[in-house]
């Protein structure tokens, strides 16, 4: 049964005996950490509570109730958290939250430097082997999201402020300006690099409508190209960010 998202078409088996869908082809990836308490915050604030409502043996049924940041976990920004005029989580448009989707793996630069920063350079190389087509998502591997677990290692604060990888403004201008990407990701805290005070790869990003997915997992099981990623945030009303379930599907 062929799917027709957003012009990538997605072809599944349907197993009639047990009436689930699946595909003997393809692979999907879960790229998202599991939403809970004591995760690395950018803010190191740990916002996040869940509590019981109802149990299934005082009541015959369980029912929760939770409140997180927005910008928590895995999640999405949407213009609007950085402009007052940009658009709302709630306002992006489904079409905008399935797209084809390059990874550009830094991680032997990383291993070099805690505070690499993506370049033009290094894009311009890898396009000499994958053309970086309009509405794609580009997402940067760093293989930083091992230290997720141990929120103070994924933090990497100092006196001078927080380091990790991220991805530098002329990176960003070259991409959303000249390549026309759909969004922007990474496996680190934040796009920009920890110190940032100007936050430019978001003003650039944003500015242009582009999404930006942050804290991402397991990137390094997709392959450089040919995948298709499927963005689900949560449709909060007039929200700057959501946090997300990110899946990527690999033919």
């Amino acid at each position: 049964m062929p799917l027709l998202l957003a012009g990538v078409c997605v072809h599944l088996t349907v197993n009639t005996a047990s009436g689930s869908a699946s595909d003997s082809k393809a692979k999907i990836v879960d790229l998202t950490h599991v939403l809970g308490p004591a995760l690395p915050d950018f803010h190191a604030g740990n916002a996040y509570e869940y509590k019981s409502l109802f149990s299934i043996a005082k009541d015959g049924y369980a029912d929760g109730q939770f409140s997180t940041p927005e910008h928590y976990g895995t999640h999405i920004d949407a213009p609007s958290h950085f402009f007052s005029d940009g658009q709302t989580i709630d306002q992006i448009p489904a079409t905008k939250l399935i797209l084809p989707c390059l990874v550009i793996d830094v991680r032997k630069e990383v291993a070099a430097d805690q505070d690499y920063r993506l370049t033009v350079e290094k894009i311009e190389a890898f396009e000499k082997q994958h053309a970086i087509a309009p509405n794609t998502a580009v997402l940067l591997l760093t293989g930083w999201s091992q230290r997720f677990s141990k929120p103070t290692e994924y933090r990497n604060a100092r006196e001078n402020g927080m380091h990790f990888p991220a991805i530098s403004g002329e990176a960003a201008d070259y991409l959303v300006n000249k390549k026309k990407v759909g969004a922007l990701g990474l496996d680190t805290l934040s796009a920009d690099y920890g110190q940032s005070q100007n936050y430019i790869v978001h003003k650039t990003a944003l500015a242009k409508g582009v999404l930006l997915i942050e804290n991402l997992s397991n990137l390094e099981q997709l392959p450089a190209s040919g995948a298709t990623l499927f963005l689900g945030p949560l449709r909060i009303k007039s929200g700057t960010g959501s946090p997300a379930r990110i899946l990527a599907l690999i033919p």
